[in-house]
């Protein structure tokens, strides 16, 4: 006789998942002396994404699978561009991703969790300009990214388009999981 987990105890497996993934990637950036790439806003996911999900706290939770949906195509796009690609981005992105969309047919997704994403990744911005060397470009806080100049000469016309993409993104997919849970 086989026992269904309960949401309960799945949320706590989804977190503890997700710290994992946290964990085992920020450690891949200590070793290779990259602390500073802790801060783009997909690494932050999982970090936020376990804290949700141990907490059972819905916003915390839908707030990761925002960004993961906004970001992993850009982290594709640039992967398929012939950037680096780090095993553990792979997890942080794609496993990232999977797990919050459970936590979130988990815990539903709360209203207006798009806007408080895209408050939240202005902060992690701003935070990004403060904390990190501008060479490293974190969250694109300091110029335009390497091979969008012809198209942004203005940085901050360009970080005002990815906010605007981002925060277009948010609002889709909290409709598309907010329609999903009135279905069921």
């Amino acid at each position: 006789m086989r026992r269904r987990i309960t949401s309960s105890r799945a949320l706590t497996l989804l977190g503890v998942l997700a710290l994992t993934i946290y964990v085992l990637h920020t450690a891949n950036h200590l070793r290779r002396g990259t602390p500073h790439d802790l801060l783009w806003v997909c690494n932050l996911a999982t970090a936020l994404l376990a804290i949700g999900c141990l907490a059972r706290n819905a916003t915390l939770a839908a707030i990761p699978l925002l960004w993961l949906s906004a970001g992993t195509p850009f982290w594709l796009l640039d992967a398929f561009a012939g950037s680096e690609v780090m095993a553990t981005s792979i997890l942080t992105h794609v496993g990232g991703l999977m797990i919050s969309a459970l936590a979130i047919w988990k815990l539903g997704m709360p209203r207006g969790a798009w806007y408080r994403a895209s408050a939240a990744s202005a902060l992690v911005v701003a935070l990004s300009r403060v904390a990190t060397p501008a060479e490293y470009n974190v969250n694109l806080a300091f110029s335009v990214r390497t091979g969008w100049e012809p198209f942004f000469g203005d940085h901050l016309l360009y970080i005002g388009m990815l906010f605007a993409v981002a925060s277009v993104v948010f609002f889709v997919v909290e409709r598309v999981f907010l329609r999903i849970s009135e279905a069921r």
